[in-house]
């Protein structure tokens, strides 16, 4: 299963998503959104383009050319106003994920991100909600490792009953931090072989992947034909040619990164300009 490009603030520009599309990511995440910005937007859309504008602030960007791939994340936890901001979307893009896994004091003061797994029973009781009223929708949803492995486990099956399509693991716990602490690979793999075999395609693992090492460890953590789906931020920035590397890998072949000078060098001279004949959506004001 090749590698997806994280919900990450410094990479989910336009720039960052074309360049993981070309190198082979299979799915592109934008960064986290409030979905009350959507909704006091004014969409702008062009022949290859949509921006969705608020009080003269870019909230959201999406390439045309790319939705078939674009998974919008959202932060939020009221599900009236989620469902609301899906409806506006579900024109253009047919996956959305619900962020509960950024750690950042804001989501803690407004019961956001990885808040909610501490009201796990609140947090299934939405996302039900949320598959029932929009089958059209893929929905997938980011956690964290709990307090314990079996904790995780279980809870990772109760999201998987919520009829989500995807569950996307950061391999750290709430209280850790991405610059302090290790992603838990082992854990990781303990938890993912307990999980039915015919649901574990549904998992992918986010966290401390950075280098072709990191991911070869990781990998080594499997069963050959069974390697999980990875997710990357950090590495993906270093260097976007890194989705190269894993997906050669798991097509048997080993494969470097291009020189991060070859990447930019490539894509400026092959990057073309967006048509902007743009008009602005009849349901603004």
């Amino acid at each position: 299963m090749k590698p997806v490009l994280a919900p990450m603030v410094r990479a989910g520009f336009i720039g960052m998503q074309r360049l993981s599309a070309k190198y082979g990511a299979d799915t592109l995440y934008t960064d986290a959104i409030f979905p009350q910005n959507i909704i006091s937007s004014n969409i702008f859309e062009s022949q290859d383009m949509l921006l969705f504008i608020r009080k003269d602030i870019r909230v959201l960007y999406l390439d045309k050319s790319l939705l078939p791939k674009t998974c919008v994340q959202l932060v939020g936890n009221d599900p009236e106003i989620l469902s609301t901001c899906i409806n506006i979307l579900s024109p253009y893009v047919k996956r959305i994920d619900l962020n509960c896994g950024c750690t950042r004091n804001f989501t803690h003061q407004g019961g956001y991100g990885a808040d909610m797994l501490n009201k796990p029973e609140s947090l299934l009781s939405l996302l039900k909600t949320l598959v029932h009223k929009h089958p059209d929708i893929k929905f997938s949803v980011k956690i964290r490792l709990l307090q314990t492995e079996i904790n995780t486990t279980q809870f990772i099956r109760d999201l998987l009953q919520t009829g989500v399509g995807e569950i996307n693991v950061h391999m750290r716990g709430i209280q850790q931090e991405r610059d302090k602490d290790e992603a838990d690979f082992k854990q990781f793999a303990r938890i993912y072989k307990q999980i039915d075999k015919t649901e574990q395609v549904k998992i992918t693992a986010n966290g401390g992947i950075i280098s072709i090492k990191d991911y070869l460890e990781f990998k080594s953590l499997f069963d050959e034909n069974n390697v999980p789906r990875v997710m990357l931020a950090s590495g993906a920035v270093r260097n976007a040619s890194f989705f190269r590397v894993i997906c050669t890998n798991i097509e048997g072949k080993e494969i470097k990164e291009y020189p991060l000078k070859q990447v930019i060098s490539q894509n400026d001279r092959n990057t073309k300009p967006i048509k902007v004949n743009i008009h602005k959506s009849q349901r603004d004001s």
